[in-house]
């Protein structure tokens, strides 16, 4: 089932990060999580966003009410971290605004 955003609301995007490294972590609290949502065509919408985080999950507000949102249009939401020298970016993450 694909991710929807009403278009006017503040919802949450909820993504589970998984580590694979050799010494796996169990809380992203301290890895500096950010995101940005961006078009197809990836012209910025929202960027450089603080997620809420829970353990290993990440909660991405996207804002519905912002002119760059447009009904119909299908969006990409990119994880990333603030890790030097590493700045690791997970996604896209599909979502469209109804």
């Amino acid at each position: 089932m694909p991710i929807t955003i009403v278009k006017g609301s503040k919802e949450y995007i909820k993504v589970e990060v998984i580590d694979n490294s050799d010494t796996p972590i169990t809380s992203l609290s301290g890895a500096t999580p950010k995101y940005d949502t961006t078009e197809e065509d990836l012209t910025a919408v929202q960027t450089n966003q603080t997620p809420s985080v829970s353990g290993m999950f990440l909660y991405c507000l996207v804002d519905g009410t912002l002119a760059g949102y447009v009904i119909g249009e299908k969006y990409l939401l990119f994880p990333y971290f603030t890790l030097a020298p590493e700045i690791p970016r997970l996604g896209p993450i599909d979502f469209f605004i109804v």
